[in-house]
């Protein structure tokens, strides 16, 4: 049993593919960036600097407000991903809806 699907379909889910991928990437790679400067605040300024931070809670709080978008950005991966895999499979699942059995 073949299911056949309408191309404007095809067209719709692959364009929905390559969108849902971009936008991962651009979490991706916002995740990774906040990691970096929490990083580099971590070793370039309270490293050498440890009693001579002259706005020190400033800075803690600055970086813990980067370690939480750190950890939301990637709860925000996980969570479309546990979507992403689901969706992707009802859609792609041989069913006899929306289609013309063949």
């Amino acid at each position: 049993m073949q299911v056949v699907f309408d191309p404007q379909f095809d067209a719709f889910v692959e364009a929905h593919r390559g969108a849902r991928a971009q936008q991962s990437a651009y979490y991706e790679k916002l995740a990774l960036l906040n990691g970096a400067k929490v990083a580099l605040v971590v070793t370039a300024v309270i490293g050498p600097l440890r009693g001579h931070v002259p706005h020190r809670y400033t800075l803690g709080a600055g970086l813990c407000c980067l370690v939480l978008a750190l950890l939301a950005l990637l709860y925000r991966n996980l969570l479309a991903a546990r979507y992403e895999y689901p969706s992707a499979n009802a859609s792609y699942a041989p069913s006899t809806q929306g289609g013309e059995v063949t």
